[in-house]
């Protein structure tokens, strides 16, 4: 009896310390060590051992062997063995020695867990202190302890599916709160090269790898390693590998690359992951990483990191597309930009409402546009336009901030892209200079000859030129004697009348008036233009003069004087036109020996005659009749002039 109340107290006192043992906190294998300690103490045996299968589970609790004291050191096999037995699926717990061809001790114990769903496991005691037998009583305590045992193991896996939940919520929510940074992050940028290095920097936040790098389009053409961490591989050897080129062709849109055969394994990259960034079939480039990193040591990537990487790229993608989106975007504004600086008119584009939106650079350094005039009415600042929406007009005289200017203006809606009028856009050309040019010239030439000039800015060079040229000079005889029986007012009229006829005839032959000099006319036909008949219409010029003398005659006659006659002489040859003069004063003329020598024929010229130089007749396409041919002497020159009088 006494003996039987030791045995109980030993086993109570066991159980406390199994008890004792689940409060220390111990987990996992430690957990299950100390209890298969404290039920060998309880049985009165020194070995106790334990195995555990699991299909699914990937714990520690999947394949386990645990074991305390010598009886079943090296016998994890038998054990293993004893729990697939048969004949242990029919009869779940029991004594070792009713079961044959096992290497385990005759007088243990064993006992399957009773585990819920697909882990399995065994739990079996050695021999007794002295070899005694296990009685009923200690059967069923120790039938008692395995499930206990499988009790706690559940609730522990329980507690371990808990943790890992949380820590993968965790896990998920730091993935989720990275990709949302990179989403803000490289969102703002716009250059390709500053979205990589965002990148890589947010990559070691993420993921724990060795290396990382980013391959990109070149600057110019092909592709390039536009940022990297920890590569071992040269950039020539990364964009000749095949599978960096087979994803950057667009055929894989991601690669594992494994093995000591390759580009990345032959410089010390045991795995490497390419993944493809682009949109639909648009390659962009592509992101490497190298080498998963964990506690232990290097790790393989699992589905929760590609998960993340391809991520990673989507959002890489969309930033680079945008960065490229923005980069044309840019050049195109540049390019429109580039233009709108590049012609010579004033573009200006209003709101609905008439306010200035914008202006372009030619419109601030001609009409005097400022950023404060922006938002401001156009049709108050420029005043004078008759233009309306949908018109054009032309040669307007506008008050704009650079003063009074003349402009053609047109004025056009402003269309969106859904076909909706948003404002107007108006264009101003610049008529000023034209303006200047056409008031200067129109004095001197006709109004067909300054239209060409205005048409062709190079027609003429401006500041002196060599030119072949046909001058006239036209002199009237007798009128110096007469204008001394004059008041200088009656000499002012009749000559502005005498000119008036003659200047307009001279114009009607599209010819130049070069200057007026008392009673005398210089005309050019020439220059600033030639025309290839410029000869005959010099000729067909000084006949009409000739003629029109009648009708300048008529005129004497209603004041009582007496009739005039005007003497010609043209000559054909190489003269100098241009701007003459000083910094101060200038004058449109031509210079030279021929202009010379048709002056000393105007002096040889008798009344109502027209000298020809020898030049002038051969340069007529179609020479009228002779009166007669003269040598005549004439200063300057050595030998006698052969002239034609008509």
């Amino acid at each position: 009896m006494d003996a039987d109340l030791d045995r109980i107290h030993l086993q109570h006192e066991a159980l406390r310390d199994i008890a004792k043992t689940l409060r220390q906190g111990l987990t996992g294998t430690d957990l299950l060590k100390a209890c298969v300690r404290s039920i060998a103490g309880a049985l009165g045996t020194s070995s106790c051992a334990l195995v555990l299968h699991s299909t699914n589970d990937s714990s520690e609790y999947g394949l386990d062997f645990i074991a305390v004291g010598r009886q079943f050191a090296g016998h994890e096999k038998d054990i293993d063995a004893l729990l697939l037995s048969p004949e242990t699926r029919e009869k779940p717990y029991g004594r070792l020695q009713n079961l044959g061809g096992l290497n385990l001790p005759a007088n243990g114990l064993y006992s399957l867990l009773p585990f819920h769903g697909d882990r399995t496991g065994i739990m079996v005691v050695g021999n007794r202190l002295g070899n005694r037998s296990y009685e009923d009583q200690e059967v069923g305590l120790f039938r008692l302890a395995a499930a206990q045992i499988a009790l706690l193991i559940e609730m522990e896996a329980s507690r371990k599916r808990e943790r890992d939940l949380v820590h993968n919520l965790r896990r998920e929510a730091l993935r989720l709160s990275f990709l949302h940074e990179i989403s803000l992050y490289l969102g703002e940028l716009a250059d390709p090269d500053e979205l990589a290095d965002r990148l890589l920097g947010f990559l070691t936040g993420i993921i724990d790898v060795r290396a990382a790098f980013i391959v990109l389009p070149g600057k110019r053409r092909g592709w390039r390693v536009a940022g990297e961490f920890g590569l071992l591989v040269p950039e020539e050897k990364v964009l000749k590998s095949r599978q960096v080129r087979e994803v950057l062709r667009g055929n894989r849109e991601k690669v594992m690359v494994t093995g000591k055969h390759t580009v990345f394994g032959n410089h010390g990259h045991r795995q490497t992951l390419l993944l493809r960034l682009g949109q639909m079939d648009r390659t962009l480039g592509l992101i490497g990483v190298c080498d998963r990193e964990s506690r232990r040591g290097l790790t393989e990537f699992n589905e929760m990191d590609v998960s993340t990487l391809e991520a990673i790229a989507a959002q890489m993608s969309v930033s680079l597309n945008n960065a490229n989106l923005y980069s044309e975007l840019l050049n195109e504004k540049l390019f429109i930009d580039s233009v709108l600086a590049s012609i010579p008119t004033a573009v200006l584009s209003t709101d609905q409402a008439g306010r200035l939106r914008s202006f372009n650079p030619y419109a601030e350094g001609h009409f005097g546009f400022t950023t404060e005039h922006l938002r401001q009415s156009w049709s108050k600042v420029v005043a004078g336009s008759r233009c309306r929406i949908g018109g054009y007009t032309r040669d307007e005289a506008l008050q704009t901030p650079a003063g009074n200017l003349y402009a053609d203006v047109s004025i056009s809606p402003l269309i969106d892209h859904e076909a909706r009028q948003t404002g107007r856009l108006i264009t101003m050309k610049d008529l000023s200079e034209e303006h200047r040019i056409r008031d200067m010239f129109s004095k001197y030439v006709a109004e067909s000859v300054v239209d060409v000039l205005l048409k062709d800015v190079n027609a003429v060079k401006l500041g002196g030129e060599e030119r072949h040229l046909t001058v006239l000079f036209s002199d009237l005889r007798g009128f110096t004697s007469m204008s001394e029986r004059m008041t200088p007012l009656d000499v002012v009229s009749t000559l502005n009348a005498y000119f008036d006829v003659m200047v307009g005839i001279v114009l009607k032959y599209r010819g130049t008036i070069d200057k007026l000099v008392g009673d005398e006319i210089m005309a050019v036909f020439g220059a600033p233009l030639s025309f290839r008949d410029d000869a005959d219409r010099a000729v067909a010029c000084a006949k009409d003069m000739i003629d029109a003398m009648g009708e300048v005659n008529e005129l004497l006659a209603s004041k009582d004087l007496p009739a005039l006659h005007v003497g010609i002489g043209i000559n054909t040859g190489t003269a100098v036109s241009g701007n003459i003069g000083s910094s101060r004063h200038m004058d449109y003329t031509v210079i030279g020996d021929t202009v010379n020598l048709a002056s000393r024929l105007c002096d040889k010229a008798g009344p109502g005659e027209i000298l020809l130089s020898e030049s002038t007749y051969h340069s007529l396409h179609h020479p009228p009749a002779l009166q007669e041919q003269r040598f005549l002497s004439v200063k300057g020159k050595v030998r006698e002039i052969p002239t034609f009088v008509l």
